[in-house]
């Protein structure tokens, strides 16, 4: 596992622009967070803010989480295409960057969770309009959802197994980190 991370921080996506990995759908779809950063940084924050919760509130921000992805997905497989994609991914990771690094508690904050999973709902819009048509955009997007729930998961589950302490300040550090850079995201992408 150390080694395929180690593998996906140094391998460049733009470096293989021209590459054809002739997989399906399906499989593409599964690694679409290994090539939009974007997605990974909100699944990392996303899972460590499910790993903050007790268990049955982690399972319901988890849920809605995930289902903002699914409803972006459909959304663009019914034509609806969101107007500023960076602008709203950038903002929804920055939403749960925060809600990690305040180790906000859902149970006393719905309305702030339905809104991290609505930009990041729309900021993925567009991201999807790559996927085919037909049965090849239905396999896509059962593959990402795959991704998305094994990541989101696994995050989750490593961030619930910290012991207190040193180890949960470092979990709202990182939480702290990823909110700066959607901070940071945001302001380049109103720049332009």
């Amino acid at each position: 596992m150390g080694l395929g991370m180690a593998g996906v921080l140094v391998w460049s996506p733009l470096a293989a622009a021209h590459g054809n990995t002739d997989l399906s759908p399906f499989y593409v779809g599964i690694l679409d967070w290994v090539l939009h950063w974007q997605q990974a940084l909100f699944l990392v924050a996303g899972g460590c803010w499910c790993g903050q919760q007790r268990t049955a509130d982690a399972l319901r921000l988890g849920s809605s989480l995930v289902g903002g992805l699914l409803a972006a997905a459909v959304a663009v497989l019914l034509g609806i295409v969101a107007a500023v994609p960076v602008l709203g991914a950038a903002f929804g990771y920055m939403l749960a960057g925060l809600a990690v690094a305040a180790q906000l508690q859902a149970a006393y904050h719905w309305p702030l969770m339905v809104g991290v999973a609505a930009g990041f709902a729309s900021g993925l819009g567009l991201e999807f309009t790559a996927a085919a048509d037909g049965q090849q955009a239905l396999l896509f997007v059962l593959g990402m959802l795959v991704g998305v729930l094994l990541l989101m998961f696994y995050v989750a589950a490593a961030a619930i197994r910290l012991p207190d302490g040193w180890p949960r300040i470092g979990l709202r550090v990182v939480g702290s980190w990823i909110a700066a850079i959607g901070m940071m995201v945001c302001a380049f992408s109103l720049a332009l």
